[in-house]
């Protein structure tokens, strides 16, 4: 299993789970943080140094995962320096921020389970076939 796979399994998706039950800001936050820091552990699985290029990559691929990279960092810095971006897939009209300011937190479970599905998808490419490496032998 790789490292992503089990962070998703014992970290993210119980943090979202306990969100889903209290519905607060607070663990909307929480949430967010341990979702963005899957990052981490994608990066390690693919022997990186850093994970600074795979969050540009990942920001790129799922706006979802962009929203919580910002929120997550907004928390720790106060900002994240992305908020005002205007991307493309909303006509350069909403920003990040207009879109955060207006996510009320009975709305985040969208962009949770969002995120949570891309981070699935991204497992798919740490994980190796056993039958490949069985047939190899």
């Amino acid at each position: 299993m790789s490292t992503l796979k089990k962070y998703i399994t014992d970290i993210v998706q119980p943090t979202f789970e306990d969100f889903q039950e209290h519905k607060t800001a607070r663990h909307a936050f929480i949430a967010a943080i341990a979702a963005f820091h899957a990052i981490d552990r994608a990066a390690n699985d693919l022997g990186r140094k850093s994970s600074g290029n795979l969050r540009k990559e990942w920001g790129q691929k799922s706006t979802a995962f962009k929203l919580i990279d910002i929120m997550a960092h907004q928390l720790k810095h106060i900002e994240s320096g992305d908020e005002d971006v205007k991307p493309e897939q909303w006509n350069h009209l909403l920003s990040f921020g207009d879109v955060l300011n207006r996510t009320r937190v009975a709305d985040f479970a969208f962009i949770m389970r969002d995120v949570i599905e891309f981070l699935l998808t991204q497992v798919e490419h740490f994980e190796k076939p056993t039958s490949n490496r069985a047939q190899k032998s």
